[in-house]
């Protein structure tokens, strides 16, 4: 895993990292999920078969707490709402879009601070995309392992934060027992905090690992 951090007047935050299979995209959203706050924009951009959509549903999942929640890839209706508990998701797919014109008929950036938007294809949106964001390309090489895929997270404007914040935990989890055990988000409890029990299967009479992840911003 390598980060750059820049300082500027557009701050930003990135870092790269490999992950070898759907679950680990899972946790790597799973971490991401517990850091979101009202009104972020992510962008997932990458070829076709890049990984968006498992991105997505899995980011989604986590969000609503339900591992096998139905989430349609929104293709033809362009954009797809969740009421959540902590904010309201769109989940926007921009790749027939052609024109500015239809970006602004979709509303999708209304500027409402209770949203989050999560964006498949944000190239399509063009100038319309916020500056305050977080940027996840991902990429699979000719030659990697089928499951393989090169991940780069770069926040710009007030993403920078979260990106830099999700880089410091997953070093913090890769310090730990834990860094590739399941997440399941936990409910608040009224204040920034957010939390995820960590579950590592037992094995024969062995009984599972568990462990309480708590974020807590200062």
């Amino acid at each position: 895993m390598t980060n750059a951090a820049q300082s500027s007047e557009t701050p930003a935050f990135s870092f790269s990292l490999a992950v070898a299979s759907e679950e680990a995209i899972a946790r790597l959203m799973a971490d991401l999920a517990l850091l979101l706050m009202p009104g972020d924009t992510i962008a997932l951009s990458g070829g076709l078969g890049a990984g968006k959509t498992t991105c997505a549903r899995a980011l989604i999942r986590q969000l609503a707490g339900d591992p096998v929640l139905d989430v349609p890839s929104p293709t033809f209706t362009l954009i797809q709402s969740y009421d959540l508990p902590q904010f309201t998701l769109l989940h926007a797919d921009l790749y027939r879009i052609t024109s500015p014109r239809e970006i602004d008929e979709l509303d999708l950036f209304d500027n409402d601070p209770r949203n989050v938007r999560l964006i498949e294809w944000p190239e399509h949106a063009g100038n319309a995309l916020p500056h305050d964001r977080i940027d996840i390309a991902l990429s699979h090489h000719t030659g990697q392992a089928p499951s393989r895929r090169d991940v780069t997270l770069t926040g710009t404007g007030l993403g920078a934060a979260r990106v830099e914040r999700l880089s410091a935990l997953l070093r913090f989890l890769n310090q730990t027992e834990f860094a590739d055990a399941q997440r399941t988000r936990l409910a608040g409890d009224a204040s920034s905090r957010s939390y995820a029990r960590m579950t590592l299967p037992g094995t024969g009479i062995v009984p599972d690992s568990t462990a309480l992840l708590m974020n807590s911003p200062r």
